[in-house]
């Protein structure tokens, strides 16, 4: 079923999102208006989703604390800017947890607000809400996207403001170092890359994905991605609102050649690289490889417009209609 996701006018109010994610819990404040403007942006490493790959996930006692202490200090932070309204939304490590019904009742009890625990679809949906604040995916009628997290990759293809495929799949790269990679401390060898490469490929053989035989913009979003702008740039880090970069396919898989055959320890040692990503940024630059291929395209568009702008768009919505 075709979804519309072009949002509605919305006043100039202030809200506030946390996204929290299998590496990292990101803070939004964004003021709303004719264009969606980040107000404050902060992003924390916390790495919930530590044990994703097991069979039966479980979000354990660290992982649940590190998750509770980062929300808190993010809402303190967001307070400044009194925010009209405040969110909170979990993706892959919380809802594929047995135990993510009582991560949701503690943030509750240390914050007085609902966890909002997004589908994979939800997830997927209002990404694309938010890819489309960018004004430069405004000009494209019509494009690919790929958001990969820790625990899963969300894909979908939108025409003319409509979502018509949309798939989340479980490709995240610490699911998949969990489940593939036998030491993350060493270079990463073939066979577990190849193993790495065929899995991609079967789950997305399993999904409903259909790619046409021309090929269309993909745009690349989350921080995997804007960890590889600053790697191919060497950290230049232009405004989003200047110019959208294209990553081509040939490049990305120099950057897995390097990184994948150094050892942790000197993959840390890479500039613009976070050390705390270094032992999964071989998988999730394997997975990009194997979408890339199986799609046929030849670039990706790096955006840094993403599921929290979307989740803000969604905010801003709700205030509006509440005037």
């Amino acid at each position: 079923m075709s979804q519309q996701f072009k949002s509605s006018p919305v006043t100039s109010p202030t809200v506030a999102v946390i996204d929290v994610g299998s590496n990292t819990i990101k803070l939004l404040v964004a003021k709303g208006g004719a264009q969606t403007v980040a107000v404050h942006q902060k992003v924390l490493e916390t790495r919930i989703s530590r044990g994703i790959g097991r069979g039966r996930p479980k979000l354990s006692k660290e992982g649940i604390e590190a998750g509770l202490l980062g929300i808190e200090s993010l809402l303190e932070e967001a307070a400044y800017f009194k925010p009209l309204k405040t969110s909170i939304a979990a993706t892959s490590a919380v809802r594929d947890a047995e135990n993510r019904y009582e991560f949701a009742d503690r943030v509750f009890s240390k914050t007085n607000i609902q966890l909002r625990i997004l589908s994979g679809e939800d997830e997927a949906r209002t990404a694309a809400i938010g890819i489309q604040q960018d004004p430069h995916i405004k000009n494209y009628k019509e494009f690919y996207f790929l958001d990969i997290g820790g625990g899963s990759a969300e894909i979908a293809h939108c025409h003319d403001g409509i979502i018509i495929q949309i798939a989340s799949l479980p490709l995240g790269a610490v699911r998949l170092t969990e489940r593939f990679v036998s030491d993350p401390a060493k270079p990463l060898p073939v066979r577990e890359a190849q193993s790495i490469a065929r899995f991609t490929e079967k789950e997305i053989k399993k999904s409903s994905l259909i790619f046409g035989e021309s090929e269309l913009p993909f745009i690349g979003i989350g921080g995997t991605f804007a960890y590889i702008r600053a790697l191919l740039s060497k950290g230049i880090k232009p405004q989003s609102t200047e110019f959208l970069p294209i990553i081509p396919v040939n490049l990305l898989r120099n950057l897995f050649t390097d990184l994948s055959r150094v050892s942790l320890e000197k993959r840390k040692e890479v500039p613009h690289l976070p050390k705390s990503r270094a032992d999964i940024f071989p998988t999730a630059l394997r997975v990009i490889l194997s979408i890339a291929e199986y799609s046929r395209v030849t670039s990706f568009h790096q955006s840094y417009y993403n599921l929290q702008f979307g989740l803000a768009i969604e905010l801003l919505s709700q205030v509006a209609d509440s005037n």
